[in-house]
This record gives structure tokens, C-alpha cells and sequence, in this order.
């Protein structure tokens, strides 16, 4: 209050005016605070790595998935999508653009893999071929024990290159 004014001129402090807020911005700001919740839920479990799969498992994994029903000329396509790239990083071998004949050279040269191994490889390899560029039509049966079998094949292969590297580190030790 200042010296020079009048008290009879001064009015008393009125009391609380509440302010009337609509709904719908309630609801606005609650929206946008539960779309932000979910925006950085999400931006976190999507940052998050995921867990990487070794070459084994995405073949087996990728077998297992492989359907038997298809075409033979896709199924086989997809066949040796699948093992070729497998057997390529585990063996050291270079299979792309190989023919059977120059494939069964690597394999029988190869000193993880038995004979016998290799020719029940290379016939499914053969028959893929035959199912490609031929046009052969291969049965359903053969195709699902071709994929049954060639699982079995890259679990007993891996099983046999983990004890070489087991071996190979006790004998450095």
C-alpha cells in the first residue's frame, strides 16, 4: 500500500475463482501421455539386440521350417539355400555355382566328412539338381525324408566339428 492512497478507495481481496476446464482436454493430455508410455516401451524392447543365431541353428531352424509340400523345383531351391551356405562356413568349402560332380570332389577331399556321408549328401543334392533343371517331379515322401535326413546330417556333423575343436584345444593346452 502506498502513503498516498485512499483506504476507502481499496476493495477487499476476493476469494478462489476455479477455472472450468472442458473433458475432452483432459482426455487429450491423457491420451498423449499414454501414447508417449507406449511410444517409448516400444522404442525400448525394439532397440534392445536380439538374440543372434549361430549358423547351426538358423540351418536347423530353417530345415525344420521347410515345407516338404512344395514344388520339387522349390523345395530344392530353398533346400540348398539352406544347407549350401551351412556347409560353406563349416567346411571351408566354395559350393556356389558348383556342379554335383565337382561338389562330391570337395566332399570326398573334406577330412570331416566320411564316404558315406558325402554320397547321401550329394544324392539329395543330385535329386535337388534333377528337381531344378531337369523337372523332374520328386515325391512328397523323398522330399520329407531328404529334409529329415539332412537334419540329422548337420546335427551329427556339428556334433563331429565341436569335438575336433575340443580336441584341437586340450592337444594346444
Amino acid at each position: 500500500m502506498t502513503a498516498d492512497a485512499d483506504p476507502a478507495q481499496l476493495r477487499d481481496i476476493k476469494g478462489f475463482v476455479a477455472i472450468q476446464v472442458p473433458d475432452w482436454v483432459w482426455l487429450s493430455l491423457a491420451l498423449l501421455l499414454l501414447g508417449g508410455i507406449i511410444y517409448f516401451a516400444y522404442q525400448y524392447y525394439s532397440s534392445r539386440p536380439k538374440p543372434v543365431l549361430s549358423i547351426y541353428e538358423l540351418t536347423i531352424q530353417e530345415l525344420e521350417k521347410l515345407n516338404s509340400q512344395l514344388m520339387s523345383k522349390d523345395f530344392y531351391l530353398l533346400y540348398s539355400e539352406i544347407v549350401r551356405p551351412y556347409l560353406e562356413s563349416r567346411l571351408n568349402l566354395e559350393l556356389i555355382d558348383k556342379t554335383v560332380a565337382e561338389t562330391r570332389e570337395l566332399f570326398l577331399a573334406s577330412p570331416v566328412l566320411t564316404k558315406a556321408e558325402s554320397l547321401s549328401l550329394l544324392e539329395i543334392l543330385g535329386r535337388g539338381d534333377l528337381a531344378k533343371f531337369a523337372k523332374q517331379v520328386i515325391d512328397v515322401k523323398i522330399q520329407e525324408e531328404d529334409r529329415k535326413e539332412s537334419i540329422i546330417f548337420i546335427q551329427t556333423l556339428e556334433a563331429k566339428l565341436e569335438a575336433m575343436k575340443k580336441e584341437l584345444e586340450t592337444d594346444e593346452s
